[in-house]
């Protein structure tokens, strides 16, 4: 896969995913008693009717089991902040790449003029060569 390709999937990805930002909510130890987990949401806290979002729950507290944790604290923080700036990441590798496509582009020319450049120098050097042993 070129990088062309890696960026285009991480876009296709963003426009396809919940808007961020993204955050990290801990609602372990949560004194209401209904929700003791750990999870990445889009929305900062409690679901709100009508209000679209998204989460990825990191840790759950169960009845049998206790904490389940699905994830760490630093994958859920990953996730978060990776949501929050993969597009400027994107946009940052675009640029450099449209910048080293110009380079190399801006490069090749140049070698191509200095190229005919010498060509024709050459055929100068040559003809003066010609008049040069014409005189003698």
């Amino acid at each position: 896969m070129t990088d062309r390709d890696l960026i285009t999937e991480g876009r296709r990805l963003l426009a396809e995913a919940t808007n961020g930002p993204w955050q990290v909510t801990d609602l372990r130890n949560a004194e209401d008693g209904n929700r003791d987990c750990l999870w990445v949401d889009s929305w900062g806290g409690p679901e709100v009717e009508g209000v679209p979002h998204s989460y990825a729950t990191v840790a759950e507290m169960t009845e049998d089991e206790g904490l389940q944790v699905i994830w760490g604290l630093a994958d859920a923080e990953l996730i978060a902040w990776m949501r929050n700036n993969l597009g400027t990441i994107l946009d940052e590798w675009e640029a450099a790449r449209n910048t080293y496509e110009q380079l190399q582009r801006d490069t090749q020319e140049g070698w191509t003029a200095i190229a005919t450049k010498q060509q024709r120098d050459a055929q100068l050097i040559a003809d003066l060569q010609t008049q040069l042993r014409g005189v003698s």
